[in-house]
């Protein structure tokens, strides 16, 4: 049952077509995939905060999501 893993795309598809805010969508898709794979909840939190930390692009990646939410929602 290899492809449950990809619940992920589904959310992140599901989320974007109900217009939901994007940097929720993106997470929650990310910790859901995380859990089906039998990741430990604090090991994904482990996993986002040290590529954020080690990866300073991640910052400016994130900051671009409410720029992008808020021209989908107005544009």
């Amino acid at each position: 049952m290899e492809i449950i893993k990809l619940i992920g795309v589904v959310i992140i598809v599901l989320g974007f077509a109900l217009k939901l805010d994007v940097l929720a969508v993106v997470l929650v898709a990310g910790i859901v995939t995380g859990l089906v794979s039998g990741l430990d909840f604090f090991h994904i939190l482990e996993i986002i905060g040290t590529s954020f930390v080690n990866n300073r692009l991640m910052s400016i990646f994130l900051i671009m999501f409410p720029v992008i939410a808020i021209i989908e929602r107005f544009g």
